[in-house]
């Protein structure tokens, strides 16, 4: 069967947002295999003849068979006069909800009369029927966040949290939708019964910071957390590390995997200290640098403290915490002692200042202090507990 062309195509009557050319192809047997032999090139041509033997022939099909939803598409496309063709096509809409074109003939109708609540239903049926084209759809969903009598019903409909939310917000940022709109959308769908979670929104929060609005992403992150992940969110979030680790996107913990390290939270059998991180060396060759947290501090000097316990952590230079501005320049703010060898826990400390411009957001890394080749080569374990930021100068702040 060949390739059949689909277009949701209409204009809607406000100043920010316009459905056009929304155009998706896919073989129409997988949509709705009930379709009729006899009517397929019919339904699928661009345009009918409108002829008075295509009517009757049409006419003649319902008496029939009043049901033939293909019957009435048809002629609401071929028919003139006092008949109303708009109550045809919604009765052929409302027995054909798998089938794109019936579908999106109905959608460009009901946003013609800016029934947007009716159009996103439909839009959210043909989503959850028709796989093949969601993305497409979605392109289409998008746009109805662009005013604000179009994005009530799509906020109403995102609050029933659909089986297809996740991946349409995870979408979005890839639709030409801009980020100040997909913020205010998700702003709106915070206060809903069923608010998106942390996950939901990574990809938006990533694109922000992509685009350079770090700020921004940190406010629209900080909303997506729970009463207990808020608690957490100090100048370090999870430093205690008594949450599950990378959980929650770019400004919790990120861990990048590698060859004969594993990292981990673990509890131990201390009753005051619960959980920690551990990081497990078996000879690694990395030049590592892959535990990490995204920073928001502002202006001004700071101290990191945490404690740290060591067994047979083999490096002559060790591993180190730093902290970096996150610009290209990844101007070295301040730096930890050297951790290597046994040592039972115990407490560390360095101080930092944090400075005017180009240091909106930074970087806490733990790093491999490498000069050679030889420097790579590690073994043994670290664990660290209970890591700190707080104001050394005496200003606001954690």
């Amino acid at each position: 069967m060949p390739k059949v062309p689909y277009l949701i195509s209409a204009a809607i009557a406000l100043p920010l947002i316009v459905v056009a050319g929304v155009i998706v192809g896919f073989d129409a047997s997988n949509i709705d295999i009930a379709r009729p032999p006899s009517l397929e090139k019919k339904v699928t041509d661009t345009a009918s003849s409108g002829s008075s033997d295509d009517t009757q022939a049409l006419q003649a099909s319902l008496r029939a068979d009043p049901l033939d939803r293909y019957a009435l598409y048809l002629l609401s496309r071929t028919t003139a006069g006092d008949v109303d063709r708009s109550s045809l096509l919604r009765l052929a809409a409302e027995r054909s909800r798998r089938d794109a074109e019936i579908q999106a003939a109905s959608i460009g109708a009901l946003l013609k009369e800016n029934n947007y609540p009716e159009a996103i239903e439909r839009l959210d049926g043909l989503v959850r029927s028709t796989p093949p084209i969601r993305y497409k759809l979605y392109d289409a969903i998008a746009i109805f966040a662009q005013s604000t009598a179009s994005r009530a019903p799509l906020i109403a409909l995102l609050a029933k949290n659909p089986p297809w939310r996740v991946d349409f917000l995870s979408y979005l940022p890839r639709t030409s939708t801009d980020i100040q709109t997909i913020s205010l959308l998700v702003a709106e769908l915070r206060t809903a019964k069923s608010p998106p979670m942390s996950s939901e929104l990574a990809p938006i929060v990533a694109k922000l910071i992509a685009d350079g609005a770090v700020e921004q992403a940190y406010s629209l992150w900080l909303t997506s957390l729970n009463e207990d992940q808020l608690a957490r969110a100090g100048n370090i979030y999870n430093g205690n590390f008594e949450a599950r680790l990378a959980q929650l996107g770019p400004f919790d913990w990120i861990i990048v995997p590698a060859k004969n390290i594993v990292t981990r939270s673990v509890s131990t059998t201390s009753n005051d200290r619960g959980t920690v991180l551990e990081i497990a060396f078996a000879n690694s060759q990395i030049s590592y640098r892959n535990v990490y947290q995204r920073l928001m501090l502002p202006p001004g000097k700071f101290t990191l403290t945490g404690q740290y316990w060591a067994n047979r952590l083999e490096n002559d230079r060790g591993l180190a915490w730093r902290i970096v501005c996150e610009t290209k320049s990844q101007l070295v703010l301040g730096e930890g002692p050297p951790m290597k060898g046994t040592r039972d826990w115990g407490p560390f400390d360095f101080t930092f200042t944090v400075p005017d411009q180009d240091c909106t957001s930074q970087l806490l890394r733990l790093e491999l202090n490498v000069r050679a080749k030889l420097d790579l080569k590690v073994s043994g374990m670290l664990r660290f507990d209970n890591l700190r930021i707080k104001r050394a100068d005496g200003g606001d702040g954690l």
